[in-house]
C-alpha cells in the first residue's frame, strides 16, 4: 500500500503483516442499464451501504 491509504490501522497492519495477510474480492458488479435515469454514483453508493450493511466490516470485522 505504500502508505497511500487514509485508514490509519489497515495501513499498520498492511505494513506490519504484509500483503500476504490480505484478501481482496469481488462482492458484486454493478449491472448498467441503458436507461437515462440511471445514476451510476448512486448506484454504487447503493451497493456499497447494502455490503456495509451485509457484512458489517467494522472493528474486528475490518476496516470502516
Amino acid at each position: 500500500m505504500n502508505n497511500y491509504t487514509t485508514n490509519k490501522e489497515l495501513q499498520k497492519e498492511w505494513n506490519e503483516y504484509g500483503v500476504g495477510a490480505f484478501v481482496f474480492e469481488v462482492l458484486e458488479k454493478l449491472k448498467k442499464k441503458d436507461d437515462s435515469c440511471f445514476n451510476e454514483k448512486e448506484e454504487l453508493q447503493a451497493l456499497e451501504e447494502k455490503w456495509l450493511e451485509k457484512l458489517q466490516p467494522y472493528g474486528e470485522q475490518g476496516y470502516n
